[in-house]
């Protein structure tokens, strides 16, 4: 069952990070992403290096998603170029490619977005 998403925070997101003077040795900063306005909308744990990796990852988010866009409005084209059982026969992992773009990455656009929007790919 697909849940129903709301809006995500408004974007760009950004990141800031604060000291926690009663943390402990191991964890002395607090990272948190915030929305266009400002508000924290999340909390990153995990070492220093991993809070890093994962907040640059969350930031890029919103850009990423709407870069996998166009390449899954690009998927529903191929279907109706091609029948359900062509569709089915190819084996996506070799790099087919229609009008320039690989069938394989359109495909995986389109599953990428659908468990962003919370949905089953």
């Amino acid at each position: 069952m697909d849940r129903v998403v709301t809006a995500p925070a408004p974007a760009p997101w950004d990141w800031t990070a604060s000291t926690n003077p009663g943390g402990s040795a191991r964890n002395v900063f607090n990272v948190y992403i915030t929305d266009a306005n400002g508000r924290k909308i999340a909390a990153v744990w995990g070492k220093a290096e991993e809070k890093e990796a994962t907040v640059r990852l969350m930031v890029a988010a919103p850009a990423m998603l709407a870069a996998l866009r166009p390449l899954a409005a690009h998927a529903v084209t191929l279907e109706l170029d091609f029948t359900c059982n062509e569709l089915a026969a190819m084996d996506q992992e070799h790099f087919l490619v229609v009008n320039g773009i690989s069938v394989a990455d359109c495909f995986r656009a389109r599953a990428a977005i659908k468990l962003a929007e919370g949905k089953s790919p």
